[in-house]
Order: C-alpha cells, then sequence, then structure tokens
C-alpha cells in the first residue's frame, strides 16, 4: 500500500525506527 511505501521511505531516512514502523504498520492495516 502507499501508507506501507511511505513509511519504508521514512525508515531508509531514519526519520523513524524500525520498531516505531512496525507500530505504524499495525495501525495502517487496521485502516486499510
Amino acid at each position: 500500500t502507499l501508507h506501507l511505501f511511505n513509511l519504508i521511505k521514512k525508515v531508509q531516512n531514519a526519520e523513524i525506527t524500525e520498531e516505531e514502523a512496525r507500530g505504524e504498520i499495525v495501525k495502517g492495516e487496521k485502516y486499510e
């Protein structure tokens, strides 16, 4: 999903940690 793609870019840019990203992915899946 676009949401997931944007999260991956954030992680690659080190804007958020991998742990935070996992939390966001879980939230994102609830809204999809």
